[in-house]
């Protein structure tokens, strides 16, 4: 369930996929998403509470300003969120589920 919410937020599986290859800076990942700052800064603090992720160059708490010359990488429980993903009966187990709490 915590897969679910995680992913339920904006830009969250679209920075999972950008980071699939090698650490991009914060401007680049703006870039690559077209995200605007305010969505894009908590699409990274949710996937640095869950561990997916780690900033490079960042310096303190993740609730201060973002530095824009910060590197972000997927972290291994990052890689296997990304993994999980990738299946298509993740989708569709959460698909159920979201059907099941309109009904």
């Amino acid at each position: 369930m915590a897969l679910v919410r995680l992913v339920d937020r904006p830009y969250v599986v679209e920075v999972l996929d950008a980071l699939a290859g090698p650490p991009l800076p914060y401007r680049r990942l703006r870039g690559v998403l077209m995200a605007h700052r305010g969505q894009l800064t908590e699409a990274l603090r949710a996937l640095a509470a869950y561990g997916a992720i780690r900033g490079h160059g960042r310096h303190g708490s993740w609730d201060g300003p973002v530095d824009a010359s910060a590197c972000y990488e997927l972290t291994d429980i990052g890689v296997g969120v990304l993994e999980l993903l990738n299946r298509i009966e993740v989708w569709e187990s959460m698909y159920r589920r979201y059907l099941d709490r309109l009904l």
